[in-house]
């Protein structure tokens, strides 16, 4: 992966640890949470530790890396069950898979992660639910950009009846958020866009966070937002340098074409002489064959 590529990343994953950032994802993702304030959610978070940061679970089951991977208790709650809840930061244009399908191995991972920790002995009715939600910065197709999908169990009696309840079979849930090149006016979209953009400094953008959104923005943490804008201009402004390098490689490969096809027909050389003559490379021979048979 590129460097700067692999820093956006890492700065990405250190934004999306600071407890506000995650309470507030929380409360609008997770049915749970929707009726907290986020001080409330905050203090679920980890058990309640102080710090301003999450400590997150270090996965060591197979390859699986989580961008973020936590534990939280669910407020109000009668009982232990909790959640755990892994959140991704995503590009999407470029993928050779379904981003829900990742989405549900990574969530049957966090499943698989409390055997033995949070339950034992098969006291199956200990598992807390799990949540994936991506937060993906582009989107595969136009029609989905500016979108926000739940994937989740449901019951479906198709004979008899069945006496389990809502809250003791969702234990699945998974989110999938699509940003888009036009600004939405869905005001969660609108925070994740004003928290990943590098169109705004990270002055504006502590000032739309904490005006909008409540969400004290202290010193480390526009440093850190900074840093990320930073990185995502160096990423643009080398995908720009590399496509100008590339239009002009093409446009160098288009007029050694064009010459081997005027000295062939104009001069009428025969065609390994003038690919001899040229040093044309390997990959272009077969382009130059092409044209001059069109031109025929």
């Amino acid at each position: 992966m590129d460097k700067y590529k692999e820093a956006y990343n890492k700065q990405c994953k250190s934004i999306l640890s600071y407890k506000v950032i995650l309470a507030k994802i929380m409360k609008e993702c997770i049915s749970e949470y929707k009726n907290y304030d986020m001080d409330t959610i905050i203090r679920c978070i980890e058990d309640g530790n102080t710090t301003d940061k999450i400590v997150g679970i270090t996965n060591d089951i197979d390859d699986i890396k989580y961008d973020v991977f936590y534990s939280a208790s669910i407020p109000n709650s009668s009982h232990s069950i909790g959640a755990f809840i892994n959140i991704e930061a995503q590009k999407t244009s470029k993928l050779k898979y379904k981003i829900h399908n990742r989405a549900l191995v990574y969530a049957g991972y966090e499943i698989v992660y409390q055997y033995n920790r949070v339950f034992k002995n098969q006291d199956y009715d200990q598992l807390q639910k799990v949540v994936s939600i991506w937060i993906c910065f582009d989107a595969p197709t136009k029609q989905e950009e500016n979108s926000i999908t739940y994937f989740s169990l449901f019951k479906d009696v198709k004979v008899g009846y069945n006496i389990v309840t809502l809250d003791e079979y969702d234990k699945l849930l998974i989110v999938i958020i699509y940003l888009g090149e036009e600004s939405s006016k869905h005001e969660f979209l609108k925070f994740l866009e004003v928290l990943f953009t590098n169109q705004l400094t990270s002055d504006e953008k502590k000032s739309i966070l904490e005006k909008n959104y409540q969400i004290n923005v202290n010193e480390i943490m526009q440093k850190e937002m900074d840093t990320m804008c930073n990185l995502a201009d160096r990423i643009e402004e080398k995908a720009l340098e590399k496509g100008k390098r590339q239009g002009i490689e093409q446009g160098i490969e288009q007029e050694k074409i064009h010459t081997v096809v005027t000295l062939i027909e104009k001069l009428n050389l025969p065609f390994d002489e003038v690919i001899k003559l040229l040093n044309v490379p390997d990959d272009l021979i077969e382009s130059c064959k092409k044209c001059i048979v069109k031109n025929v």
